[in-house]
């Protein structure tokens, strides 16, 4: 990670408290590129652990803790929830598998949240994450016009051959047999991508504020428009245009541009592309009175029955929320909300703590600076993450990504660094 403590930093106070790694191209491809779809094609269970972010990310934290360069508070907080969390695997008897994906996927996660980086850097860091951000975008999307226009050929391919027999390949080829468009890829199933494309307009924009657009910000919103139709995740369409019309900063002709982008959208609206497959899933949504796609049937059975609620200062361990709902007569695998799991994965307590490390705190540290324009990205990119369960299944990278960009965000300054950085090393 190109996360530089360099003792020639104004902002150092001698060598000795210098850290100098060089992980950021790392991170950015082992956390978002070589993510745990990508690591399925060699297998289901080699998806499951991220291996080298575990390697990095220790040892990223360990630098940063040997040099004094740690959040106290952060810290503490997390090594509680680590120390319950671990106890209580150990009464649950729980596997070493278990114990090495909960440390690669959510406390190494949560314990960067901890580390402090140069706002210099932190902002070089930004830049290197979204130019390489930005080509897997473009590469994505492109495989996503060439899916969508060949009748989904490429993840068909996929799933019948790299796929063939995994859940990621079943859930594929179920929605094709009823008919719906949503665009899988080796990025992850079309809620990550979803999430990718969202990422994507908001790093950028808020490098932009720093610095400058690395890439046409007309292009930008096109780019995030188109993918997010071809992803079908409603709640990140809504998202994806509040985002292109209203968080853009453009100065000049700032109505022009939503004039023009308004009219771009209605027009994509009328096409195929949206029609028959999120124009559909809207029109059911209204129809049964439920816009969550079944999300919110299975909480109504669990305040309406007996089953069994969260306990206050403990839980199952990661995973256990799916057991809770295998039990109900629905066909929903998961609560997907990730507050719900993480209270029955942790407790109720463990949740909280979860919560204030990745909301609450980041959301202060905005708040504080009245760094406004990153508080309402953040909360909007927030706001979709948690309308999906990614970020409580362990066995993902999700809850990696989102503490890797909070890391970025909370780290930067208050305002442009000026012309004295130079940035275009990276």
């Amino acid at each position: 990670m190109d996360i530089t403590y360099s003792g020639s930093l104004k902002n150092s106070k001698s060598k000795k408290n210098s850290i100098k790694l060089n992980f950021s191209i790392l991170f950015v491809i082992f956390l978002f590129i070589v993510n745990e779809t990508t690591r399925s094609v060699l297998g289901e269970k080699v998806g499951l652990i991220n291996i080298p972010f575990l390697l990095i990310g220790i040892s990223f934290i360990s630098f940063a803790f040997r040099n004094g360069r740690i959040r106290p508070a952060i810290f503490l907080i997390v090594t509680l929830f680590s120390a319950i969390d671990l106890i209580v695997s150990l009464f649950l008897q729980k596997s070493g598998h278990y114990y090495v994906i909960t440390i690669s996927n959510l406390l190494t996660p949560l314990f960067l949240l901890s580390v402090i980086i140069n706002k210099e850097q932190a902002l070089k860091t930004l830049r290197c994450f979204v130019k390489y951000f930005n080509v897997y975008i473009i590469i994505v999307l492109f495989f996503g016009i060439i899916d969508y226009f060949t009748n989904s050929s490429i993840q068909l391919f996929l799933a019948r051959t790299v796929y063939k027999g995994q859940h990621f390949a079943e859930i594929l080829l179920s929605e094709k047999r009823l008919g719906i468009y949503r665009f899988y890829f080796i990025s992850g199933h079309p809620l990550q991508n979803s999430k990718y494309f969202l990422i994507f307009f908001i790093v950028n924009s808020i490098y932009a504020r720093y610095d400058k657009y690395l890439l046409n910000k007309y292009l930008i919103s096109i780019i995030t428009i188109i993918g997010l139709i071809l992803s079908g995740s409603k709640t990140a369409l809504v998202i994806g245009a509040t985002l292109v019309i209203f968080f853009n900063s453009l100065k000049k002709y700032k109505w022009v541009y939503i004039s023009i982008t308004v009219c771009f959208l209605i027009v994509f609206f009328n096409t195929p592309l949206f029609q028959n497959n999120l124009g559909m899933r809207f029109q059911q949504g209204i129809k049964s009175g439920d816009l969550t796609s079944g999300r919110n049937d299975v909480i109504k059975m669990i305040l309406t029955t007996n089953e069994e609620k969260p306990q206050l200062f403990y839980g199952g361990g990661a995973g256990y929320s799916r057991e809770v709902v295998s039990r109900l007569n629905t066909y929903s695998g998961s609560f997907e909300y990730p507050i719900i799991m993480f209270s029955y994965d942790y407790g109720v307590f463990g949740m909280v703590l979860i919560y204030f490390c990745i909301l609450i705190y980041p959301l202060y540290v905005f708040v504080k600076r009245k760094q406004w324009y990153l508080f309402f990205s953040f909360l909007l990119l927030t706001l979709y993450i948690n309308t999906n369960n990614g970020i409580a299944q362990y066995e993902m990278d999700s809850m990696s990504q989102l503490c890797f960009i909070i890391l970025i965000l909370v780290n930067l300054g208050k305002e442009p660094l000026g012309n004295n950085l130079t940035l275009n090393r990276i």
